[in-house]
């Protein structure tokens, strides 16, 4: 069974008696992320490393030494600095010697050898990833469930958000976003999953937040605009909406959420007008167009339909 507590664990050789001592927030993902690197051979141990790979897996082992409880209404700070002082006990106590640095979560005292130096300048310095090593990457991760059940604090959220807003994609990167193919398999598969799935009232009341006060863009105004003019339902859509919506009867609180929404809509502004009637317009000279096409189609039909019958007659 997984362990998501808190504390100090070490690693243990049972041949040479010999430990590497180490803290987390999570005991189950580090213990993962420390048997990964091991069993691919780039564990940051350069010493735990070759002891894996002489005697095995089955001379280490994995136990607890403290667990730590950490209050309520801490922060990540605080909690790490918790953490962080109690491994640093234990690595006095214990005089680890798999540890690369003496000082828990420092690289104080550490140095690296002149072939290492060497590595991360052309690590560094080498440009992009080439995509063999992508795909090697990609074939290692295949099937990885490290980060399966987790649940990520506010915290890190919120600061994958900060680091993510406001960063522009590269055009290929949109290209791929925009350009990506869906199997039928995989949209059937999207329908079950979402098929009678209902949001919670905590997140119904996330989402209006979130869209309430949001304005958009000149451009993107235009853009929804010309995509509703062009856009037209197929008609097995339009069968299957009908087959949905049919006997469907909207709830008293549904029926009162929509008086109140008419009630407080805003009148559109002179622009939405303008593109409202531009849209009108576009729509009845379509059907304009449609009623002379098939208008001409019928004539040409009664006159070679009136031509046959002369060329019997005669």
């Amino acid at each position: 069974m997984a362990d998501h507590r808190a504390g100090v664990y070490q690693i243990v050789d049972w041949i040479g008696g010999r430990q590497y001592v180490g803290s987390a927030a999570d005991f189950h993902p580090r213990w993962q992320f420390h048997w990964s690197q091991l069993r691919r051979g780039i564990h940051h141990s350069a010493y735990l490393q070759r002891v894996y790979d002489k005697y095995g897996e089955d001379n280490l082992s994995i136990e607890i030494l403290e667990v730590i409880e950490i209050p309520n209404g801490w922060s990540d700070a605080e909690a790490d600095g918790l953490i962080r002082g109690r491994e640093q006990w234990w690595m006095d106590a214990c005089q680890p010697v798999f540890n690369s640095h003496p000082a828990a979560g420092s690289s104080l005292g550490f140095k690296h050898s002149a072939e290492t130096k060497e590595k991360l300048k052309q690590r560094r310095t080498r440009g992009p990833v080439p995509e063999e090593e992508k795909e090697a990457l990609r074939q290692r991760m295949t099937g990885n469930t490290y980060c399966v059940g987790r649940v990520r604090s506010e915290a890190s959220r919120a600061r994958t958000s900060a680091a993510l807003k406001g960063k522009p994609k590269s055009p290929e990167h949109i290209a791929k976003m925009i350009g990506h193919p869906v199997s039928e398999e995989t949209r059937q598969k999207l329908r079950d999953a979402h098929l009678g799935m209902t949001a919670s009232d905590e997140t119904k009341a996330k989402m209006s937040e979130s869209q309430t006060g949001r304005t958009h863009s000149e451009e993107t105004k235009a853009k929804i605009a010309l995509a509703s003019t062009a856009h037209r339902h197929s008609d097995l859509t339009k069968a299957k909406l009908r087959e949905i919506n049919t006997g469907r009867v909207p709830s008293e609180e549904t029926r009162r959420r929509m008086g109140e929404a008419g009630r407080n809509r805003k009148p559109p502004s002179d622009e939405t007008r303008k593109n409202l009637r531009a849209a009108a317009l576009l729509r009845e000279e379509k059907k304009r167009l449609a009623r002379q096409e098939a208008a001409e189609q019928k004539a040409r039909e009664e006159l070679d339909g009136t031509g046959s019958s002369i060329n019997e007659e005669a």
